[in-house]
Protein backbone atom coordinates (compact mmCIF):
# COMPACT_ATOMS: atom_id res chain seq x y z
CA UNK A 1 0.00 0.00 0.00
CA UNK A 2 1.59 3.31 -1.50
CA UNK A 3 0.92 6.69 -0.17
CA UNK A 4 1.34 9.66 -1.99
CA UNK A 5 4.09 11.73 -1.37
CA UNK A 6 3.18 14.39 0.60
CA UNK A 7 5.12 17.65 2.32
CA UNK A 8 6.27 17.64 5.82
CA UNK A 9 3.97 20.47 6.38
CA UNK A 10 0.92 18.71 4.80
CA UNK A 11 1.87 15.43 7.19
CA UNK A 12 2.01 17.64 10.47
CA UNK A 13 -1.21 19.16 9.67
CA UNK A 14 -2.39 15.48 9.36
CA UNK A 15 -0.46 14.56 12.80
CA UNK A 16 -2.12 17.56 14.34
CA UNK A 17 -6.02 16.34 13.38
CA UNK A 18 -5.09 12.78 14.86
CA UNK A 19 -3.54 14.57 17.64
CA UNK A 20 -6.89 16.33 18.36
CA UNK A 21 -9.19 13.31 18.35
CA UNK A 22 -7.01 11.04 20.92
CA UNK A 23 -8.17 11.02 24.20
CA UNK A 24 -4.61 11.41 25.98
CA UNK A 25 -3.26 14.18 23.83
CA UNK A 26 -7.02 16.08 24.00
CA UNK A 27 -6.42 15.78 27.92
CA UNK A 28 -2.40 16.99 27.26
CA UNK A 29 -3.83 19.85 25.83
CA UNK A 30 -6.39 21.00 27.79
CA UNK A 31 -3.20 22.00 30.44
CA UNK A 32 -2.86 25.88 29.66
CA UNK A 33 1.11 25.53 29.57
CA UNK A 34 0.49 23.15 26.50
CA UNK A 35 -1.51 24.15 23.87
CA UNK A 36 -2.41 22.61 21.00
CA UNK A 37 -0.16 22.16 17.77
CA UNK A 38 -1.89 23.19 14.81
CA UNK A 39 0.98 22.90 12.12
CA UNK A 40 4.69 21.66 12.25
CA UNK A 41 6.08 24.77 13.92
CA UNK A 42 3.74 23.93 16.87
CA UNK A 43 4.59 20.49 17.07
CA UNK A 44 8.68 21.16 16.98
CA UNK A 45 7.64 23.40 20.23
CA UNK A 46 5.23 21.30 22.11
CA UNK A 47 6.38 19.89 25.27
CA UNK A 48 8.31 16.59 24.84
CA UNK A 49 7.38 13.42 26.16
CA UNK A 50 9.50 10.25 27.93
CA UNK A 51 9.16 6.81 28.12
CA UNK A 52 8.13 7.14 31.67
CA UNK A 53 5.25 9.54 30.58
CA UNK A 54 3.57 6.68 28.18
CA UNK A 55 4.56 3.96 30.44
CA UNK A 56 2.22 5.31 33.42
CA UNK A 57 -0.18 6.15 30.92
CA UNK A 58 -0.75 2.53 29.88
CA UNK A 59 -0.31 1.65 32.96
CA UNK A 60 -3.72 3.56 34.21
CA UNK A 61 -5.46 2.80 30.92
CA UNK A 62 -3.84 -1.00 29.85
CA UNK A 63 -3.21 -2.08 27.28
CA UNK A 64 -2.65 0.87 25.52
CA UNK A 65 -3.18 3.92 27.34
CA UNK A 66 -5.78 6.68 25.75
CA UNK A 67 -3.80 7.44 22.80
CA UNK A 68 -5.58 5.56 20.30
CA UNK A 69 -8.04 7.88 18.31
CA UNK A 70 -9.38 4.77 16.65
CA UNK A 71 -9.22 0.91 16.26
CA UNK A 72 -6.08 -0.53 15.51
CA UNK A 73 -5.32 -3.73 13.33
CA UNK A 74 -1.78 -4.35 14.34
CA UNK A 75 -0.54 -4.46 17.92
CA UNK A 76 3.83 -4.62 18.66
CA UNK A 77 5.63 -4.51 21.72
CA UNK A 78 8.97 -3.66 23.28
CA UNK A 79 11.25 -6.43 24.47
CA UNK A 80 11.24 -4.72 28.25
CA UNK A 81 14.73 -5.86 28.61
CA UNK A 82 15.25 -2.66 30.90
CA UNK A 83 12.15 -1.30 32.06
CA UNK A 84 8.13 -2.30 31.66
CA UNK A 85 7.30 -3.63 28.06
CA UNK A 86 5.23 -0.91 25.74
CA UNK A 87 2.70 -1.53 23.44
CA UNK A 88 1.90 0.46 20.64
CA UNK A 89 -0.55 -0.14 17.42
CA UNK A 90 -1.36 1.02 14.03
CA UNK A 91 -4.15 0.89 11.86
CA UNK A 92 -4.29 -0.96 8.73
CA UNK A 93 -3.29 2.41 6.81
CA UNK A 94 -0.36 3.54 9.27
CA UNK A 95 1.22 -0.06 8.79
CA UNK A 96 1.53 0.27 5.04
CA UNK A 97 3.36 3.67 5.82
CA UNK A 98 5.85 1.73 7.83
CA UNK A 99 6.79 -0.66 5.59
CA UNK A 100 6.87 2.22 2.41
CA UNK A 101 9.19 3.85 5.29
CA UNK A 102 11.26 0.62 4.98
CA UNK A 103 11.28 0.96 1.20
CA UNK A 104 13.60 4.02 1.69
CA UNK A 105 15.75 2.30 3.84
CA UNK A 106 16.15 -0.51 1.25
CA UNK A 107 17.26 2.09 -1.21
CA UNK A 108 19.45 3.67 1.35
CA UNK A 109 21.71 0.55 2.32
CA UNK A 110 20.75 -0.41 -1.78
CA UNK A 111 19.46 -3.69 -1.68
CA UNK A 112 18.47 -5.20 -4.62
CA UNK A 113 14.98 -6.21 -5.92
CA UNK A 114 16.80 -9.39 -6.27
CA UNK A 115 18.41 -10.20 -3.47
CA UNK A 116 17.28 -12.86 -1.25
CA UNK A 117 16.57 -11.98 2.64
CA UNK A 118 16.92 -14.51 5.54
CA UNK A 119 15.02 -13.84 8.66
CA UNK A 120 16.89 -15.67 11.11
CA UNK A 121 14.67 -15.50 14.33
CA UNK A 122 11.51 -16.57 15.69
CA UNK A 123 8.88 -14.12 15.25
CA UNK A 124 7.19 -12.26 18.17
CA UNK A 125 5.57 -9.13 19.57
CA UNK A 126 8.39 -6.66 18.85
CA UNK A 127 7.61 -4.29 15.34
CA UNK A 128 11.53 -4.03 13.99
CA UNK A 129 11.91 -7.24 11.65
CA UNK A 130 8.25 -7.81 11.36
CA UNK A 131 7.93 -4.76 9.67
CA UNK A 132 11.21 -5.04 7.06
CA UNK A 133 10.00 -8.89 6.74
CA UNK A 134 6.35 -7.21 5.24
CA UNK A 135 7.77 -4.55 3.41
CA UNK A 136 10.10 -7.12 1.50
CA UNK A 137 7.38 -9.25 0.31
CA UNK A 138 5.96 -6.81 -0.32
CA UNK A 139 7.93 -5.81 -2.39
CA UNK A 140 8.53 -9.05 -4.19
CA UNK A 141 11.45 -9.70 -2.93
CA UNK A 142 12.25 -13.07 -1.58
CA UNK A 143 12.05 -13.88 1.94
CA UNK A 144 12.42 -16.70 3.96
CA UNK A 145 11.55 -16.80 7.86
CA UNK A 146 13.62 -19.36 10.10
CA UNK A 147 11.54 -18.95 13.15
CA UNK A 148 11.99 -21.93 14.89
CA UNK A 149 15.27 -23.63 13.62
CA UNK A 150 18.81 -24.04 15.22
CA UNK A 151 21.11 -21.48 14.60
CA UNK A 152 22.79 -24.36 12.65
CA UNK A 153 19.66 -25.44 10.44
CA UNK A 154 19.68 -21.58 9.57
CA UNK A 155 23.57 -21.50 8.15
CA UNK A 156 22.40 -24.34 6.10
CA UNK A 157 18.85 -22.08 4.37
CA UNK A 158 21.70 -19.90 3.32
CA UNK A 159 24.09 -22.06 1.72
CA UNK A 160 20.61 -24.26 0.21
CA UNK A 161 19.47 -20.92 -1.07
CA UNK A 162 21.76 -18.77 -2.10
CA UNK A 163 20.66 -16.42 0.21
CA UNK A 164 22.29 -12.67 0.04
CA UNK A 165 21.20 -10.11 2.32
CA UNK A 166 20.85 -11.66 6.31
CA UNK A 167 18.60 -9.55 9.00
CA UNK A 168 19.20 -9.97 12.54
CA UNK A 169 20.95 -8.44 15.46
CA UNK A 170 24.95 -8.34 15.70
CA UNK A 171 25.12 -10.64 19.09
CA UNK A 172 23.20 -13.31 16.33
CA UNK A 173 25.81 -12.47 13.02
CA UNK A 174 28.49 -13.37 15.79
CA UNK A 175 26.79 -16.36 17.29
CA UNK A 176 26.28 -17.74 13.45
CA UNK A 177 29.68 -16.66 12.32
CA UNK A 178 31.03 -19.35 15.77
CA UNK A 179 28.81 -21.89 14.60
CA UNK A 180 29.47 -21.61 11.63
CA UNK A 181 33.37 -22.26 11.90
CA UNK A 182 32.13 -25.30 14.54
CA UNK A 183 30.29 -26.95 11.45
CA UNK A 184 33.13 -26.68 8.89
CA UNK A 185 31.70 -24.01 6.84
CA UNK A 186 33.28 -20.91 5.72
CA UNK A 187 31.09 -18.01 5.56
CA UNK A 188 33.32 -16.09 2.89
CA UNK A 189 31.94 -19.04 0.93
CA UNK A 190 28.59 -18.28 0.81
CA UNK A 191 26.70 -15.59 -1.43
CA UNK A 192 25.80 -13.44 1.84
CA UNK A 193 26.64 -9.74 0.93
CA UNK A 194 24.80 -7.66 3.51
CA UNK A 195 24.07 -7.97 7.48
CA UNK A 196 21.39 -5.24 8.33
CA UNK A 197 22.01 -5.17 11.87
CA UNK A 198 19.18 -3.66 14.45
CA UNK A 199 18.16 -4.79 17.68
CA UNK A 200 21.10 -3.50 20.40
CA UNK A 201 24.13 -1.38 19.45
CA UNK A 202 27.08 -3.26 17.74
CA UNK A 203 27.05 -2.87 14.13
CA UNK A 204 28.90 0.37 14.74
CA UNK A 205 31.33 -0.46 17.45
CA UNK A 206 33.84 -0.68 15.37
CA UNK A 207 35.79 -4.00 16.89
CA UNK A 208 32.77 -6.05 16.48
CA UNK A 209 32.19 -4.69 13.16
CA UNK A 210 35.48 -5.60 11.53
CA UNK A 211 34.83 -8.70 13.34
CA UNK A 212 31.77 -9.31 11.41
CA UNK A 213 32.60 -8.25 8.21
CA UNK A 214 36.21 -10.43 8.17
CA UNK A 215 34.02 -13.28 9.46
CA UNK A 216 31.25 -13.38 6.69
CA UNK A 217 32.78 -10.83 4.49
CA UNK A 218 29.67 -8.98 3.65
CA UNK A 219 29.47 -5.22 4.19
CA UNK A 220 27.49 -4.49 7.69
CA UNK A 221 24.58 -2.03 7.71
CA UNK A 222 23.57 -0.57 11.05
CA UNK A 223 19.85 -0.23 11.49
CA UNK A 224 17.68 0.97 14.14
CA UNK A 225 13.90 2.05 15.17
CA UNK A 226 11.69 1.74 18.20
CA UNK A 227 8.01 -0.04 18.95
CA UNK A 228 6.86 3.17 19.50
CA UNK A 229 8.24 5.43 16.40
CA UNK A 230 8.63 2.81 13.83
CA UNK A 231 11.39 2.32 11.85
CA UNK A 232 13.61 4.85 11.86
CA UNK A 233 17.58 4.95 10.03
CA UNK A 234 19.73 3.03 7.96
CA UNK A 235 22.99 2.80 7.31
CA UNK A 236 24.59 4.48 3.83
CA UNK A 237 25.80 2.41 1.38
CA UNK A 238 28.23 5.11 0.01
CA UNK A 239 28.73 6.47 3.67
CA UNK A 240 29.77 3.55 5.99
CA UNK A 241 29.16 4.91 9.67
CA UNK A 242 26.71 7.30 8.97
CA UNK A 243 22.62 6.68 9.19
CA UNK A 244 20.12 8.51 7.22
CA UNK A 245 16.84 9.02 9.06
CA UNK A 246 13.71 8.61 7.10
CA UNK A 247 12.94 12.41 7.48
CA UNK A 248 10.27 12.38 5.51
CA UNK A 249 8.59 10.37 7.94
CA UNK A 250 9.67 12.06 10.90
CA UNK A 251 10.43 15.34 12.86
CA UNK A 252 13.64 14.72 14.05
CA UNK A 253 15.71 16.83 16.50
CA UNK A 254 18.96 16.39 18.74
CA UNK A 255 18.32 18.29 21.99
CA UNK A 256 20.78 18.21 25.29
CA UNK A 257 18.88 15.91 27.60
CA UNK A 258 16.42 17.51 30.04
CA UNK A 259 16.42 20.69 27.96
CA UNK A 260 15.01 22.06 24.59
CA UNK A 261 18.11 23.24 23.35
CA UNK A 262 19.41 22.05 20.01
CA UNK A 263 22.85 20.64 19.94
CA UNK A 264 24.99 18.09 17.53
CA UNK A 265 25.65 15.60 20.05
CA UNK A 266 23.02 15.09 22.94
CA UNK A 267 19.72 13.10 23.03
CA UNK A 268 17.66 12.25 19.87
CA UNK A 269 13.80 13.28 19.85
CA UNK A 270 11.28 12.07 17.35
CA UNK A 271 7.58 12.76 16.05
CA UNK A 272 6.39 10.32 13.87
CA UNK A 273 4.30 11.86 10.96
CA UNK A 274 3.35 8.59 9.49
CA UNK A 275 1.52 6.64 12.79
CA UNK A 276 -2.14 8.40 13.15
CA UNK A 277 -4.15 5.78 15.02
CA UNK A 278 -2.01 5.97 17.97
CA UNK A 279 0.19 9.59 17.15
CA UNK A 280 2.81 10.69 18.93
CA UNK A 281 5.30 13.51 19.54
CA UNK A 282 8.34 15.52 20.47
CA UNK A 283 9.24 11.68 21.93
CA UNK A 284 12.12 11.70 24.31
CA UNK A 285 13.74 8.18 23.10
CA UNK A 286 16.71 8.61 25.97
CA UNK A 287 19.70 7.31 22.70
CA UNK A 288 22.56 9.29 22.54
CA UNK A 289 23.50 10.08 18.94
CA UNK A 290 25.82 12.93 16.77
CA UNK A 291 24.50 14.53 13.97
CA UNK A 292 26.51 14.07 10.95
CA UNK A 293 26.93 17.32 9.05
CA UNK A 294 28.97 16.71 6.12
CA UNK A 295 27.11 16.36 2.95
CA UNK A 296 26.68 12.20 1.78
CA UNK A 297 28.18 11.20 -1.34
CA UNK A 298 24.80 9.35 -1.70
CA UNK A 299 23.30 13.11 -2.39
CA UNK A 300 20.22 12.81 -0.38
CA UNK A 301 19.70 15.55 1.83
CA UNK A 302 18.43 13.55 4.95
CA UNK A 303 19.30 14.59 8.36
CA UNK A 304 21.94 11.80 9.64
CA UNK A 305 23.61 10.36 12.47
CA UNK A 306 27.58 9.75 12.81
CA UNK A 307 27.88 6.08 14.47
CA UNK A 308 24.21 5.40 14.66
CA UNK A 309 23.35 5.57 17.83
CA UNK A 310 25.98 5.71 20.49
CA UNK A 311 24.76 4.79 23.81
CA UNK A 312 21.46 5.30 26.12
CA UNK A 313 21.66 8.15 28.26
CA UNK A 314 20.72 5.96 31.33
CA UNK A 315 23.72 3.76 31.07
CA UNK A 316 26.59 5.74 32.60
CA UNK A 317 28.44 3.18 34.85
CA UNK A 318 30.27 5.03 38.19
CA UNK A 319 33.36 2.48 39.34
CA UNK A 320 35.17 3.45 42.04
CA UNK A 321 34.58 7.66 40.68
CA UNK A 322 35.26 6.45 37.11
CA UNK A 323 32.18 7.04 34.56
CA UNK A 324 32.33 4.88 31.73
CA UNK A 325 29.31 3.90 29.42
CA UNK A 326 29.17 -0.38 28.96
CA UNK A 327 29.91 0.38 25.01
CA UNK A 328 33.52 1.65 25.47
CA UNK A 329 33.94 -1.74 27.89
CA UNK A 330 32.31 -3.88 25.38
CA UNK A 331 34.05 -1.86 22.25
CA UNK A 332 37.47 -2.88 23.84
CA UNK A 333 36.29 -6.43 24.71
CA UNK A 334 34.99 -7.26 21.46
CA UNK A 335 38.78 -6.03 19.79
CA UNK A 336 40.41 -9.05 21.79
CA UNK A 337 39.88 -11.69 18.82
CA UNK A 338 40.40 -14.69 21.46
CA UNK A 339 36.91 -13.50 23.39
CA UNK A 340 33.92 -15.04 22.02
CA UNK A 341 31.47 -14.10 24.36
CA UNK A 342 31.44 -11.65 27.98
CA UNK A 343 29.23 -10.71 30.59
CA UNK A 344 29.66 -6.89 32.51
CA UNK A 345 29.31 -7.47 35.99
CA UNK A 346 28.85 -4.48 38.20
CA UNK A 347 28.32 -4.95 41.90
CA UNK A 348 27.82 -2.48 44.80
CA UNK A 349 30.01 -3.37 47.97
CA UNK A 350 30.87 -0.51 50.80
CA UNK A 351 29.09 2.41 48.78
CA UNK A 352 31.56 1.61 45.84
CA UNK A 353 30.65 -0.24 42.70
CA UNK A 354 32.97 -3.08 41.43
CA UNK A 355 33.77 -4.02 37.85
CA UNK A 356 33.59 -7.67 36.53
CA UNK A 357 34.17 -9.10 33.40
CA UNK A 358 33.19 -12.88 32.67
CA UNK A 359 34.83 -14.12 29.62
CA UNK A 360 33.97 -16.73 27.44
CA UNK A 361 36.71 -17.76 25.71
CA UNK A 362 38.59 -20.57 23.15
CA UNK A 363 40.75 -21.77 26.30
CA UNK A 364 39.20 -22.92 29.35
CA UNK A 365 42.19 -23.76 31.31
CA UNK A 366 45.78 -24.29 31.48
CA UNK A 367 48.56 -22.09 30.68
CA UNK A 368 46.78 -20.15 27.92
CA UNK A 369 44.57 -19.11 29.97
CA UNK A 370 46.54 -17.35 32.55
CA UNK A 371 48.26 -15.62 29.51
CA UNK A 372 44.85 -14.42 28.43
CA UNK A 373 43.63 -13.48 32.14
CA UNK A 374 46.92 -11.42 32.76
CA UNK A 375 46.59 -9.90 29.57
CA UNK A 376 42.89 -8.47 30.24
CA UNK A 377 43.81 -7.55 33.51
CA UNK A 378 46.81 -5.26 32.37
CA UNK A 379 45.30 -4.43 29.11
CA UNK A 380 41.78 -2.56 30.81
CA UNK A 381 43.49 -0.86 33.34
CA UNK A 382 45.73 0.91 30.91
CA UNK A 383 43.06 1.61 28.66
CA UNK A 384 40.63 2.89 31.26
CA UNK A 385 42.52 3.96 34.39
CA UNK A 386 40.57 1.61 36.63
CA UNK A 387 40.90 -1.79 37.66
CA UNK A 388 38.49 -4.93 36.78
CA UNK A 389 38.27 -8.38 38.02
CA UNK A 390 38.41 -10.70 35.27
CA UNK A 391 37.37 -14.36 35.06
CA UNK A 392 37.23 -17.16 32.25
CA UNK A 393 34.11 -18.80 32.82
CA UNK A 394 34.20 -22.42 33.03
CA UNK A 395 30.82 -22.94 30.91
CA UNK A 396 29.55 -21.46 27.81
CA UNK A 397 27.80 -18.18 28.17
CA UNK A 398 24.58 -17.60 26.87
CA UNK A 399 24.62 -16.98 23.48
CA UNK A 400 21.71 -14.31 22.18
CA UNK A 401 19.11 -14.43 18.84
CA UNK A 402 17.70 -11.03 19.98
CA UNK A 403 18.29 -7.96 22.35
CA UNK A 404 21.68 -9.24 23.82
CA UNK A 405 22.14 -8.87 27.83
CA UNK A 406 25.56 -8.23 28.47
CA UNK A 407 24.93 -6.46 31.53
CA UNK A 408 24.38 -7.40 34.94
CA UNK A 409 24.11 -5.29 37.69
CA UNK A 410 24.04 -7.34 41.27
Amino acid sequence: MNCPSQTSEAKAVRLCEALASSPFWVSRFSNPSIPRPNCKNDLLCTPAITKAEIVAEQFRNPPLGSFANRPVTRLHQSSGTVSTPLAWGDSTEDWGRILDIWNLLFRIAEIKDTDKLLFPFSFGPFLGFWSAFEAATRSGRFCLAAGGLSTQARIRLIERHQITVVLTTPSYAQHMAEAAGEMGIDLKSLPVRALILAGEPGANRPALRNRLETAWEARVFDHHGMTETGPVSMECARNPGVLHIADESYLAQVLEPNSDIEVDEGELVLTPMDRLAMPLIRYRTGDRVKVYRQPCPCGRPLLSLAGGILGRLDDMLIIRGNNIHPEAIENWLWSHPEIKEFRIEVKESSGLSKLKLVIDTIEKSGKDTDTILDRLHSGFQERFLFQAEVEISTQPLERFEMKARRLKKL
